[in-house]
C-alpha cells in the first residue's frame, strides 16, 4: 500500500499514518485528507526488540527520507479522520494578518437621498466604492470597510445619485 498523492518539494506536508489494532489495519493522511484506501498490516509484536525507524526502512539506512521530520507524535490509540484533520489544522501553521481598513463617515446627510461613495488615489480619477445607499439618517456610517493599501494616497467624496 503506498500513498497516492505527489508531495511538493520544499513545502510543509502533514503525513499521519493511523494504525488499528482492533481492525489490523493501516491508513494513510496526507494534510488532513486520507490519501490511499485502508491496507491490512501485520500485528505489532510486543515481544520484539526491532527498533521503530522513522525515516529510513531500516537502521543501516537503505532508503533514507531527505528532508526534515518534525513533531512525531505516537499515541495510545487509533486517531479518527476527523482527529487527523483537526491535528493537521492546529499544526498547518495559521496565522493572523491585519489588513488596514477604514469606514468612512457621512453627516449633513438629506434623509431619503442617495449618495454613491468614490474614491480616488490622485484627485483626478474617481471610481464608485460600492453600491449607491439611500441615507436613513443626517449623520451615517459607510455601509462596507474598504481596504487601504496606503493611507496617504486614497481620497473619498460623496455625491447624490439618481
Amino acid at each position: 500500500m503506498l500513498p497516492t498523492s505527489v508531495l511538493s518539494l520544499d513545502a510543509w506536508h502533514h503525513v499521519a499514518i493511523v494504525y488499528s489494532n482492533s481492525f489490523n489495519s493501516v491508513q494513510v493522511f496526507v494534510d488532513g485528507n486520507p490519501d490511499c484506501a485502508e491496507g491490512t498490516f501485520p500485528s505489532p509484536n510486543a515481544t520484539t526488540q526491532a527498533p521503530l525507524n522513522i525515516g529510513s526502512d531500516t537502521p543501516a539506512g537503505t532508503y533514507d527520507f531527505n528532508g526534515i521530520i518534525d513533531d512525531i507524535r505516537i499515541c495510545n490509540r487509533a486517531l479518527s479522520s476527523t482527529e487527523v484533520s483537526r491535528l493537521h489544522a492546529v499544526e498547518y501553521n495559521l496565522s493572523v494578518d491585519l489588513v488596514k481598513a477604514v469606514k468612512p463617515s457621512f453627516a449633513n446627510l438629506f434623509l431619503g437621498t442617495n449618495y454613491q461613495l468614490l474614491v480616488s488615489t490622485d484627485l483626478n480619477t474617481w471610481t464608485n466604492s460600492g453600491p449607491p445607499f439611500t441615507s436613513t439618517n443626517t449623520v451615517m456610517d459607510c455601509p462596507q470597510y474598504l481596504d487601504v493599501e496606503n493611507w496617504g494616497e486614497l481620497f473619498f467624496r460623496l455625491q447624490v445619485s439618481p
